[in-house]
């Protein structure tokens, strides 16, 4: 009769049971306890049990479990088998003699069915071993999975496959799975950080309200567009922001980091001219002669790179000229301390009192003086010099109005750093292959006295006679007004192709009318196709009648700062890229309800007004009413900054606030408060893209925009004086 297991195996038996425990756990636990059995010297069926067991956790083989001597294990069986038969037939004598027969007869008893050991437990039986076909199977899903790259995949096949696949197939794919899963971890770390950046980048183009802050925004969320879909528009509304953003409070063209000028021997600049030969020479001024010079092998070692290989132009102080060593270093130490775009860079000098040179980059469009005198036989000459072969084409409107844009910008800058340029005329404006416009010829240009508004006294006539204001010779004093009745000129210069020396005076000579009832159609300069609308907004802007404002207007409190001029010319310029342009069509909604008002009140539009209400571009009009309520309040602002400067250490940082102490502590008019609020509001719903609000407290025409605009600018000139 076989024997119960011992009570170590039957532990193991029931420890080792899959359904007891994970699948792995049991396979772990089970395989160590063979050597377990074997230490208790169990039976070999208890031997099979345990490995049963095992291969149902394992999905092993009973076949793989070999033991040290299995011939012994079957010998130890057999003698105990021999020993229960000898232990058997003892015990039936010992009970014939002691018990009788009826003894052996009887049923048994309780204390004999006691003495049976408990039968033993069936086998479990031994799962069939795993098909070759299934193995192959599970290991290809594993390959291909790992081949595929992609962890979600991979942990799915392991899921299904790790009861089949080979083992050396498993361990590579879990160390393929492993490896995906630090590189998901890597990835998902890169893009939180992305995520974050381009949150960052977009935090900061909400809050810029000035051109650099939007160029460091621009340039910060560029790379991360992809990361966040929202990014791109942003971007986008940025960049049109920042081609429209006001001057007012900082030039819209960014102030470029350029090489700090070097000074040069003399020796070097003669080698680079030729000795300052006459077929050098590009042309000639009141106090300077200009020459073309190479960069070569002529200038020395000392030379910077940028110097190198690069066209450049050397004027030379006309000698015997008085004061010229003094203007040439103010010069010098005025463009070292300024950088802009459109500023002539100063690249090298030389102050030596034997000869006095500027080294600059050359520009080889020519001056604007020069492109619109083609006719001019000496201008022809000068360009030919230049090496234009042929003669050029004449500029279009579209083009003297950029030039003249980017000079007033180059003002604008000089302005906000307390300089006066003191000789704006279209020989100071030159243009490169691109007809980009430089202003050149800072020689006269000035710092301001710091309690000065930008003006400064001098008893010398610097500026050419036609681009002089009257106020000048009259005794006045320089500023920024003066040289924006030279832009002012400049402009009716570019419009009629004319000599600026007395043009309002001629013009109504010839064409027997006062300068404000002459069409500017008549005035225009056929050849450059200027537009109706455009000829007469330059016109208006330049020199209008007495109740509007103009760069030349007689009264210096008639005329508009320069960055209002700007922003008439940049509308100018906006309009003709937008589609439809500026020609003569008919009104826009709401343009015949503002002519309605003028009529009726007498109210001239000023050239803002103008573009607001009168320019057609394409696009949306609604937006481009939004741009221009936002440029005006950044233009005006500043303006009421710099007449309360003295209370502006207790003014409050947010525009409402400042507004409200204005008028409660300096004397704001009350009228004039409630229009800046509307205005205000009107600006903060176009700077946050705030459609709604726009379309509940914005304006209702662009008449209405056109009106409060043109109101606000005359009260806030009135406060100026």
């Amino acid at each position: 009769m076989p024997r119960a297991p011992s009570d170590a195996v039957s532990r193991m038996v029931t420890k080792c049971w899959p359904a007891r425990r994970p699948a792995a756990v049991t396979a772990t636990v089970c395989v160590s306890s063979l050597p377990e059995a074997e230490a208790h010297n169990s039976a070999p069926w208890e031997i099979q049990c345990v490995m049963r067991v095992v291969a149902a956790a394992s999905s092993y083989s009973p076949r793989e479990y070999r033991f040290a001597n299995p011939p012994a294990l079957l010998a130890e069986e057999e003698a105990e088998k021999e020993e229960r038969a000898k232990e058997s037939k003892k015990g039936k004598k010992k009970k014939k003699k002691s018990g009788g027969g009826e003894a052996d007869n009887a049923a048994p008893g309780p204390s004999a069915t006691a003495a049976l050991p408990p039968p033993a437990p069936p086998p479990a039986p031994s799962p069939p071993p795993a098909d070759a076909a299934a193995i192959a199977a599970a290991d290809e899903a594993l390959q291909q999975a790992v081949a595929a790259g992609s962890y979600e995949r991979l942990a799915s096949a392991l899921e299904a496959c790790s009861g089949l696949a080979s083992l050396a197939v498993l361990a590579a794919a879990r160390r393929a799975r492993d490896k995906l899963k630090e590189a998901r971890r890597r990835d998902s770390q890169r893009l939180r950080k992305a995520h974050g950046a381009a949150m960052g980048a977009l935090k900061s183009l909400d809050t810029a309200d000035s051109p650099s802050a939007l160029r460091a925004g621009i340039a910060a969320a560029r790379p991360h567009v992809g990361a966040l879909p929202a990014l791109a528009e942003e971007v986008s509304a940025a960049e049109s922001k920042l081609e429209t953003l006001s001057v007012a409070s900082e030039p819209a063209a960014a102030e470029e980091a350029v090489a700090r000028p070097v000074e040069i021997a003399l020796s070097d600049l003669t080698a680079a001219t030729d000795g300052f030969a006459e077929g050098k020479l590009i042309g000639s001024g009141g106090f300077s002669h200009v020459y073309e010079a190479s960069a070569d092998l002529h200038l020395s070692l000392a030379a910077p790179p940028q110097l190198r290989h690069l066209p450049l132009v050397v004027k030379r102080a006309k000698s015997g000229q008085s004061g010229g060593l003094s203007r040439a270093e103010l010069e010098v130490k005025l463009l070292k301390a300024v950088s802009h775009p459109h500023l002539l860079p100063l690249l090298g000098y030389c102050l030596s009192p034997d000869g006095v040179c500027l080294l600059s980059p050359l520009m080889r469009g020519g001056s604007l003086e020069a492109r619109l005198r083609l006719s001019d036989p000496d201008r022809a000459a000068q360009l030919r010099r230049l090496g234009m072969v042929e003669p050029p084409r004449p500029l279009t409107w579209q083009q003297r109005v950029r030039v003249a844009c980017e000079a007033t910008e180059a003002l604008v800058y000089l302005h906000s750093k307390g300089i006066v340029h003191r000789d704006v005329k279209p020989d100071n404006i030159l243009l490169d292959e691109k007809l980009t416009a430089v202003l050149a010829d800072t020689g006269f240009a000035k710092d301001q006295r710091p309690d000065a508004s930008v003006r400064c006294r001098s008893t010398a006539l610097y500026m050419s006679t036609g681009y002089l204001c009257p106020s000048i010779s009259k005794g006045g004093e320089y500023s920024s007004k003066t040289d924006g009745y030279a832009i002012g000129i400049t402009l009716l210069v570019c419009l009629t192709s004319r000599s600026e020396v007395q043009l309002t005076d001629r013009c109504e000579d010839e064409f027997e009318e006062d300068w404000t009832d002459i069409d500017a159609v008549k005035l225009a300069d056929v050849a450059a196709g200027w537009p109706v609308d455009a000829a007469r907004a330059v016109k208006d802007l330049a020199q209008a009648g007495d109740g509007q404002k103009s760069l030349c207007h007689h009264s210096l409190r008639k005329r508009p700062t320069l960055p209002e001029a700007l922003l008439t010319l940049r509308a100018l310029l906006s309009g003709a890229q937008g589609g439809a342009g500026v020609e003569e069509a008919a009104p826009a909604p709401g343009d015949e309800a503002a002519a309605a008002a003028a009529r009726t009140t007498g109210y001239e539009p000023s050239p803002l007004s103008v573009q607001v209400r009168g320019m057609r571009t394409g696009g949306d009009a609604q937006a481009r009413i939004q741009g221009n309520m936002l440029l005006a309040f950044n233009t005006l602002m500043p303006r009421l900054d710099a007449v309360y400067a003295s209370r502006s250490a207790a003014a409050p940082d947010g525009f409402e606030e400042r507004i409200n102490y204005w008028h409660r502590e300096c004397g704001l008019p009350t009228e004039l408060r409630s229009q800046l609020h509307s205005l205000r509001i009107w600006a903060n719903a176009a700077r946050h893209h705030d459609a709604a609000r726009w379309r509940r407290d914005g304006p209702r025409s662009e008449g209405e925009a056109s009106r409060l605009v043109a109101e606000v600018t005359e009260a806030i000139g009135a406060i100026e004086g």
